[in-house]
């Protein structure tokens, strides 16, 4: 039994001095430490709230243009140009309008906080300039065309960085003046010198008619006809061509008539006579 015994004492004694030796070993191994100052590189991962600069345009900066700076290169444009335009060629109207320019002149509908109907014409303007406006009046804006749009039953133009001009017009046209006869019972009446008979227009050389019997007093005698009236110390006759200035309105609108055939026909016309020209001049 002894015998067996030493053996078995020699094994555990060698394990044991084993063990020893893999205990020195590992003293010698690097530690991992918590120091912040070592020489770790640090990584930054930002936060899913981090605002991300975007890469800068190479598209130059858009300045909008004062109101001066757009008048002077302005062009004039109608209602009518710009739907025949667009009927006959859309994508040759684009390259034509889209970005011009332009100065248009139309009567106020709808007043929203930021634009204004012109008719087919929606304008964008500042607040100060949308406080200006009167319903029915005509005005004149200049602005950027930005887009138009035809649809079934459906025209409409978009005009941005616009400015409010105006809504004084000049008209030049020919005076008619007279009594307009009416059918009583059967019978004509002729209401010469009757305030309910008179008319006082101006035709300008494209058709429109003005309507001006509100804004010239004339004193009527009945059955007495009235062919010329004295304003701004000039006689103004019947047939005389006359250049006048002053606000417009459009009567129907501000009724709530309709136009025939979508056209104005009768305004009233705030005026002050310029000197009236010879007749047929």
């Amino acid at each position: 039994m002894k015998t067996k015994k030493v053996p078995a004492i020699i094994l555990a004694a060698v394990m044991v001095l084993f063990l020893a030796a893999c205990g020195a070993n590992g003293d010698n191994d690097t530690p991992i430490s918590d120091n912040t100052d070592a020489e770790t590189p640090e990584v930054s991962i930002p936060s899913q709230t981090q605002t991300v600069t975007p890469t800068p345009s190479l598209e130059p900066d858009v300045t909008v243009m004062t109101k001066a700076e757009m008048l002077a290169v302005a062009e004039e444009v109608t209602s009518n140009e710009i739907y025949e335009a667009f009927q006959e060629n859309s994508i040759r109207a684009e390259e034509t309008y889209i970005g011009k320019i332009i100065s248009y002149s139309g009567y106020v509908g709808a007043v929203e906080s930021d634009f204004v109907l012109l008719g087919s014409f929606r304008i964008y303007l500042q607040r100060e300039d949308l406080a200006k406006l009167n319903r029915s009046e005509r005005v004149q804006i200049v602005g950027v065309l930005d887009n138009a749009v035809i649809e079934t039953g459906a025209f409409e133009v978009y005009v941005i960085d616009a400015y409010y001009i105006d809504n004084i017009f000049e008209i030049t046209g020919t005076i008619s003046m007279g009594y307009n006869p009416i059918i009583r019972n059967g019978r004509t009446d002729n209401r010469i010198g009757n305030p309910e008979g008179w008319y006082f227009t101006i035709t300008t050389p494209n058709g429109d008619i003005y309507n001006l019997d509100e804004d010239v007093p004339v004193n009527h005698v009945n059955n007495l006809a009235t062919s010329s009236v004295i304003i701004n110390d000039e006689i103004v006759a019947d047939g005389d061509n006359v250049t006048v200035s002053g606000r417009i309105v459009n009567t129907y609108m501000r009724d709530g008539g309709r136009l025939e055939d979508g056209k104005i026909k009768f305004l009233t016309l705030f005026w002050s006579f310029r000197t009236p020209l010879p007749k047929g001049g």
